[in-house]
């Protein structure tokens, strides 16, 4: 399940033209790459890149943390 703030959401659906709620097969790709993101983590939440492909907006770059870690 995928969960994010709706504030967030629609500032980069302003910004960016993005949906998060369209870009969520970018968890599918096979080939996507992880990255744990050392520069933005923080004690009490690890944050995580990941490079890959969707269908609706082709090769994206997101970031993410675990559901468990909020």
């Amino acid at each position: 399940m995928f969960t994010w703030k709706e504030s967030k959401r629609e500032k980069v659906i302003k910004k960016r033209g993005i949906d998060f709620a369209e870009m969520t097969d970018v968890f599918d790709d096979p080939l996507a790459v992880y990255f744990e993101d050392y520069e933005h983590s923080t004690k009490t939440e690890i944050r995580f890149d990941v490079i890959g492909q969707t269908a609706r907006y082709g090769l994206i770059f997101a970031v993410f943390i675990y559901a468990d870690e909020i």
